[in-house]
């Protein structure tokens, strides 16, 4: 039951994300795709796909604490 929950806020949480960072967080965590493969599928520089994993990752957290 427990995991469910988890599961069910954490979708809620990448949800509520901005479309970009979602993308991203998605793509990295999900699809396990490598910055560079994330910079060169949208056309954004790595330090921007980077930025926006460290971001995700921070509303992560925070929202789950």
């Amino acid at each position: 039951m427990a995991v469910l929950e988890t599961s069910g806020r954490l979708d809620r949480i990448i949800s509520s994300m901005p479309p970009q960072r979602q993308r991203v967080f998605m793509m990295s965590r999900y699809r396990g795709m490598s910055s560079r493969e994330i910079s060169e599928a949208l056309d954004i520089s790595v330090r921007t796909v980077e930025r926006h994993i460290h971001l995700a990752l921070k509303d992560l957290r925070n929202l789950l604490s």
